[in-house]
C-alpha cells in the first residue's frame, strides 16, 4: 500500500483571541471617551496576546503508511512497524477513549490522545491496513 495517511492537530489557542478582542475594545474605549487611564489596561491585553503567541506550540498527530504507524509524527518520531501490531485497544477513561497499542509479543504502549484522529477515522484507516481496532467506540 503506497498511499500515507496523515493527521495533524495543533492545539488552538482562544486566550490570544480573547486578549486581543479586550486589547482593541479597550483601546477604542480610550480613543472614543477620552479614558487616557485605561491605556495601561490595553497595553496589559497586548503584552498578554504578544507573550502568549511567543512560545512554539506543538503539533500532534500520527503518520500512517504502507509499513509504519508513526507515533509524535512532529514532534519526536516513533516509527512503529505494522507488522508489530497485533491490534489496538480502546478504553473508556471518564469522558474520552484512550488508545494502547498491543504487539504481537504482548506487549502494551500507550498512545498519546491528541495523536489520534477521531475514532471513526482512526479505525478506518488501520482497518485498511488490517490492524482491528478492540474496545468500546
Amino acid at each position: 500500500m503506497s498511499d500515507t495517511f496523515e493527521y495533524r492537530h495543533k492545539p488552538k489557542r482562544p486566550v490570544v483571541w480573547l486578549a486581543a478582542a479586550m486589547a482593541v475594545a479597550i483601546a477604542v474605549m480610550v480613543v472614543a471617551l477620552d479614558l487616557q487611564q485605561l491605556i495601561w489596561l490595553s497595553v496589559l491585553f497586548i503584552a498578554i496576546t504578544v507573550g502568549w503567541l511567543m512560545p512554539r506550540r506543538p503539533v500532534y498527530g500520527i503518520k500512517l503508511d504502507g509499513d509504519h504507524l508513526t507515533l509524535a509524527a512532529w514532534r519526536k518520531p516513533r516509527p512503529v512497524p505494522l507488522d508489530r501490531i497485533a491490534y489496538l485497544q480502546a478504553a473508556e477513561t471518564s469522558d474520552e477513549i484512550s488508545y494502547v497499542i498491543v504487539y504481537r509479543d504482548g506487549e502494551q504502549e500507550g498512545v498519546f490522545p491528541l495523536d489520534l484522529p477521531d475514532d471513526d477515522t482512526l479505525v478506518e484507516v488501520m482497518a485498511e491496513r488490517g490492524i482491528p481496532v478492540r474496545g468500546p467506540l
